[in-house]
């Protein structure tokens, strides 16, 4: 079985915020699942995620900001360069 090439920080903060934005909102264990990471990796990065006002959790579901969406789109944009 092959391996899958390691991800970059910026693509697994796309796939956060992907699918926050598809759910409108995700609870962590949600979260873990669509972008396998484990529950202190998930934590951690949306830990960061709220303090760059890209998310904002509220009675334990996650919900993406404007600036959040805005990474989304810059990031689709760069990506589409390739």
């Amino acid at each position: 079985m092959p391996q899958r090439p390691r991800r970059t920080r910026e693509e697994i903060i796309y796939e956060i915020l992907l699918s926050l934005k598809i759910t409108r909102g995700a609870r962590i264990t949600h979260i873990m699942q669509k972008t396998r990471l484990n529950y202190y990796q998930a934590k951690n990065y949306l830990t960061t995620l709220e303090k760059r006002e890209y998310v904002k959790e509220k009675n334990g579901t996650y919900i993406v900001l404007a600036q959040g969406r805005e990474f989304i789109t810059r990031y689709e944009a760069l990506k589409s360069l390739n």
